[in-house]
């Protein structure tokens, strides 16, 4: 029997990995050290094995292996033999700092939160520890006044002394707004301004222009928040304001790092590879784009897609010759994986911490039902890279 991974380079996961097991019918890859796969991590691949034991599998999308494994693993299974696991050695990792990161950033999008809180206080829970929480829109399911004051009660139960920063989502404006049309009220507006108070209070210094768009910064980070929907739930920048705001904001920001937070996706960027082709979701999609490959050093976070973190091509894109990396976070609740026989894990809704280092950044996802980190969401770059 043999396994054979084949990497494009030391320490990134893209590559080649054949496999050659007579006698058995299916495989799970993993990540491992001497002893056998890592605990608490899911698998980053899963097999059909032809008559011969034969099987191939190519990773793609610049996922990255932890430090802490030293190989990797196939784990075999068949209907009328024991189970059995091949370990392959792996190339050694580059150097980065080991030392602790020095700002965590948790990210949640597309909680939609109604009547049960359960699977949003777990989220929350996994990121209790991270300094502060980014939120890419649709927190509620309908918009309601009851469901967003629930929400923020949430946060102060479940992230206390944790600033959050939000922006809206499609799902946070009811169906039938006239009622709040006609009478003025603007509840996710309402639930943004508590927020943003609630950081300041915090340690977050924020600076919110009358277009809705805000610059918060935080240990030296700037968090910059889109407001990309509006009423009826259309995706508009009404006469481009916001965008006004943020171009401005960009060129005078001297933070090293700075993450801007916006419900959908840009369309060269979005994980739905289909709809790169259709029209963008935003209506100045390209204006956005433009602003970010001038400013560089830019972490574009997004939702809206329910794509898994586990989908082949991936969720997290990085330009490294301008410094910018995007990143679609696929949801807390379940996910969409297409074109793959995996596991309902693979589908669940998902957290993910930024952890910035002096050298680099990395990215780690979690499952919310299990709490185990995704394999296919850790990423790792040298970031930020202002030329």
């Amino acid at each position: 029997m043999r396994f054979d991974p084949r990497l494009t380079a030391p320490g990134c996961a893209d590559g080649e990995y054949t496999l050659h097991a007579p006698g058995y019918a299916h495989a799970g890859l993993f990540w491992a050290d001497s002893r056998g796969p890592l605990e608490n991590r899911t698998a980053f691949a899963y097999l059909a094995l032809d008559e011969s034991g034969d099987g191939r599998f190519v990773f793609a999308g610049q996922r990255a292996i932890p430090f802490e494994a030293t190989h990797a693993a196939a784990c075999l299974t068949a209907p009328d033999r024991p189970d059995a696991f091949l370990l392959a050695p792996l190339p050694a990792h580059p150097e980065f700092s080991s030392e602790a990161p020095f700002m965590r950033i948790g990210v949640m999008s597309d909680l939609h939160l109604s009547s049960k809180p359960w699977r949003v206080r777990k989220a929350m829970r996994l990121l209790k520890d991270t300094d502060c929480v980014l939120i890419a829109g649709d927190m509620t399911n309908d918009g309601l006044p009851a469901q967003l004051e629930r929400f923020y009660q949430l946060i102060e139960e479940e992230l206390p002394g944790v600033p959050v920063l939000a922006v809206t989502g499609n799902h946070d404006y009811p169906v039938r707004p006239l009622p709040l049309i006609r009478t003025g009220i603007d509840d996710y507006h309402a639930l943004q301004e508590k927020l943003l108070e609630r950081a300041l209070s915090l340690g977050a210094s924020c600076l919110c222009d009358a277009s809705g768009a805000y610059h918060a910064r935080l240990n030296g980070c700037s968090f910059f928040g889109l407001n990309a929907v509006s009423h009826f739930r259309r995706f508009v920048f009404p006469d481009g304001k916001q965008l006004d705001f943020l171009r401005e904001r960009l060129r005078a920001c001297t933070d090293a790092r700075r993450f801007i937070l916006c419900h959908a996706p840009l369309q060269h960027h979005n994980p739905n590879a289909a709809d790169r082709l259709a029209a963008p979701y935003l209506s100045r999609d390209g204006r956005i784009q433009s602003m970010i490959d001038e400013a560089g050093s830019v972490m574009f976070i997004s939702g809206h897609t329910h794509v898994s973190l586990n989908d082949a091509a991936g969720c997290i894109e990085h330009d490294a010759a301008r410094g910018n990396i995007y990143l679609n976070d696929s949801s807390v609740t379940r996910t969409a994986l297409s074109g793959e026989n995996a596991p309902s894990e693979w589908t669940d809704g998902a957290v993910v911490t930024i952890s910035l280092y002096e050298r680099h950044t990395e990215i780690t996802a979690r499952s919310v039902s299990s709490g185990r980190i995704i394999s296919r969401g850790l990423c790792r770059f040298a970031w930020p890279n202002r030329t």
